[in-house]
């Protein structure tokens, strides 16, 4: 019925004790003529499985958007990261997995620096002192203290 991309699964343990495998992954409707190009129409599905390859079941969708990927604040919250139509960097962020979710721009502080390949495909990490680590497309470093104060850019050009 859909078609489906991006996304990362995160391994969490549930609160009976088991591990659960989670995904936040855009999808369109598969028969849109337009195929990959409908894109900018995507939705972010959360889908849940208990083994990291799948089946995944589709549990809620969050919102619009695309090229999703979720990490971890420091906070213990959740932070996906997606792409709207236009390309622009925004976050959906809640405090547990199942919402509810709020939106925003990403907060980015270019630190005086130019912006290389615009918003689109950051990949994150959650750091072990809290911070979160961010490589965009352009392949710039940005690192925010805690995954939820603005991502600072840190490297002068593409690493």
């Amino acid at each position: 019925d859909y078609s489906y991309w991006g996304g990362n699964v995160t391994r969490v343990r549930n609160k009976d004790g088991y591990d659960e495998y989670h995904l936040f992954v855009a999808r369109w409707k598969e028969n849109m003529p337009q195929g990959h190009m409908y894109w900018p129409n995507s939705e972010i599905a959360h889908a849940v499985s208990d083994k990291p390859n799948g089946d995944f079941k589709v549990v809620s969708v969050i919102g619009a958007g695309h090229n999703p990927e979720l990490f971890r604040c420091k906070d213990g919250s959740w932070t996906v990261y997606c792409i709207d139509a236009g390309g622009r960097a925004h976050l959906y962020h809640a405090k547990e997995l199942d919402g509810p979710w709020t939106y925003e721009r990403m907060p980015l502080d270019l630190n005086g620096k130019r912006m290389i390949e615009g918003e689109s495909n950051f990949s994150f990490c959650s750091r072990p002192d809290g911070s979160v680590l961010a490589v965009c497309r352009g392949g710039v470093i940005w690192l925010s203290e805690d995954g939820i104060k603005p991502f600072v850019r840190q490297s002068d050009g593409r690493v």
